[in-house]
């Protein structure tokens, strides 16, 4: 009866074991080069993926932005005639 248990259970997804294995990654021991290697290579990944990505990221972001209530013609503009700063 087991052997249907394991043959029915997922094995966890390799984000979730990279997620399970984080604390372990982040609170060994160090030495102060390796962490500054480390966060050096993190923010390099970070800024190379956001720049390749940039397009998809900013219309993910502005997807989530609602969209404005329509405007109210009740409603003076006051501020049509300033230039753009």
């Amino acid at each position: 009866m087991s052997s249907s248990n394991s043959k029915t259970k997922k094995p966890p997804s390799l984000t979730q074991m990279v997620i399970d294995e984080l604390p372990d990654l982040f609170y060994c021991n160090l030495s102060d080069e390796a962490a500054s290697h480390i966060a050096e290579f993190l923010s390099n990944l970070a800024f190379i993926f956001e720049g390749t990505r940039f397009a998809q990221i900013r219309r993910y972001h502005l997807s989530m932005i609602p969209d404005p209530p329509p405007p109210d013609p009740g409603q003076l503009d006051l501020f049509t005639d300033l230039p753009p700063s």
